[in-house]
């Protein structure tokens, strides 16, 4: 325990905010690191709320949706540091966005892509994700697109390899390759209403399976989720916004399809979503994403936009 919260993160950023902090002991060095992440996740939200409505309401409402999120509640429960830097996430989802908008501003994408990378490997591929989104559609700025990525998976390169050797010291406290009660046959699912159900409801019910201690929220809330649906579908301001949201969102729905803690299948096989298809390459590095849902911490900021219109 007083190693984590020395570490802070399994990567950088959370680690380099905790290195001051380690003369006030481990209590209070974590409690700050944790207000720290909250406030830097707010002041992200508020300045993207800014940018968008020009407009002190919509700054503070983008700025409360992206620090109160169910899901960044559920990572300070559960004591996930390494997931708890839902900054980065928000600079990325607006750096891409731009680079959309004006291509000499890839550098800062694809800078964005590689600060989610280094505060989550799951943040990082989720980010590329968004970008492939936001390039989807005219016009079409393919090279744009190409140096973000190419840029991005060449210096995050150091970081798997340091990652990976550590996963693979003969001293790792862990070393499994699958996250438990998880094999590469049968995808992981994301349930429906995991994101809109609200209450002591969880998917995993990791409470049920004997670890209360980790919850695995990805509820959006209903206030957030009804005002961004609402301005998507009116709002001029986020017409350059839809498409790559509604892309986005459909990959959110995670790769196999489950209502209510049931897998729904089709003649015996599950019905696959379009995220299936980024386990189903050959080689493809989301094999290691074990909990898709995670990608909320790039649906809370749209959400949050949303809100703010």
């Amino acid at each position: 325990g007083v190693l984590a919260v020395f570490t802070a993160a399994e990567l950088p950023p959370g680690a380099l905010v905790a290195l001051p902090l380690r003369p006030l002991g481990p209590a209070l060095a974590w409690n700050l690191l944790v207000s720290l992440q909250v406030l830097a996740a707010a002041a992200g939200g508020f300045v993207l709320g800014r940018a968008l409505t020009q407009s002190d309401a919509g700054a503070l409402t983008a700025g409360v949706v992206c620090a109160a999120s169910p899901f960044g509640l559920g990572l300070i429960h559960s004591g996930l540091s390494e997931y708890q830097g839902l900054v980065w996430p928000i600079l990325a989802l607006w750096a891409v966005h731009r680079a959309a908008e004006t291509p000499d501003r890839w550098r800062l994408a694809a800078f964005a892509l590689w600060l989610c990378t280094a505060q989550a490997f799951y943040y990082g591929v989720f980010g590329a994700l968004w970008a492939l989104c936001v390039f989807a559609a005219p016009p079409w700025r393919l090279t744009t697109l190409a140096k973000i990525l190419l840029t991005w998976l060449v210096a995050s390169l150091p970081l798997i390899a340091a990652a990976t050797g550590s996963f693979s010291a003969q001293e790792a406290a862990f070393t499994a390759q699958e996250a438990p009660g998880w094999s590469y046959q049968s995808l992981p699912a994301t349930d429906l209403l995991s994101w809109v159900r609200p209450g002591d409801w969880v998917h995993p019910d990791t409470p049920r399976m004997g670890n209360p201690g980790i919850l695995h929220v990805s509820y959006l809330g209903w206030a957030a989720l009804i005002a961004a649906l609402w301005a998507y579908a009116r709002d001029p301001r986020l017409a350059a916004w839809r498409r790559p949201a509604l892309f986005f969102g459909l990959f959110a729905l995670g790769p196999s399809l489950s209502i209510n803690r049931r897998l729904i299948t089709l003649g015996g096989v599950a019905s696959l979503l379009p995220m299936a298809a980024l386990y189903l390459l050959p080689f493809s590095p989301w094999r290691a994403v074990h909990h898709p849902y995670r990608i909320a911490a790039f649906v809370v900021p749209l959400l949050a936009i949303g809100a703010a219109c």
